[in-house]
């Protein structure tokens, strides 16, 4: 008689397309949602279970103090919701996870928000970018009312490059941005 082998195997329940409400976005969708601010909290409104709620961005029903920020891994919570954390420029892509089902998640009420940067690749690639907003882009009327303007401005200055130290093996990224705001007192 011949040896008769048998295997067999089964699919894992643990998948990770089996992770929870989850919604991720990339470089190329954040180029094409419209930012007033020019934030995560922007960006992050595709979500369905988020909202921004005026002092921070909430998930699922939670605080947002109690959602849990990382940026390529590294926790990077704002609890006082002073502002983004990193330039969106700089952003590849933005996953938020409103109910992760994988135990290693934990520590958070609400959501967990993870932001990871973007690398270089063996092209050189760069940008520079302007974004101003002043009295003049603003209205001056209502009806027959006329509005009483304090002059202000607000101007972001940026540049980004990247590229290959060594071909195929060490790349670099960097970005910087200088914002000049001018806003009346009261």
């Amino acid at each position: 008689l011949d040896e008769v082998v048998i295997t067999a195997s089964k699919s894992s329940n643990m998948k990770s397309d089996r992770a929870g409400a989850v919604t991720n976005v990339d470089a190329a969708r954040m180029s094409e949602v419209p930012t007033v601010s020019r934030s995560m909290n922007d960006i992050m409104r595709l979500t369905p279970q988020g909202a921004n709620i005026g002092s921070g961005f909430s998930v699922g029903g939670g605080n947002y103090r109690q959602s849990y920020v990382t940026v390529d891994g590294a926790a990077f919570n704002n609890a006082f919701g002073i502002g983004s954390p990193i330039s969106l420029d700089a952003l590849e892509q933005i996953s938020v996870s409103t109910t992760p089902f994988d135990v290693r998640q934990s520590g958070f009420t609400g959501g967990a928000i993870n932001a990871v940067t973007k690398s270089g690749t063996n092209e050189f690639k760069g940008t520079a970018y302007m974004y101003t907003s002043n009295t003049h882009l603003t209205g001056n009327k209502v009806e027959d009312y006329e509005l009483t303007r304090n002059r202000d401005h607000s101007t972001t200055y940026g540049a980004s490059l990247g590229g290959a130290i060594i071909k195929n093996k060490l790349f670099f990224f960097v970005n910087g941005e200088y914002q000049d705001n001018v806003q009346a007192g009261p």
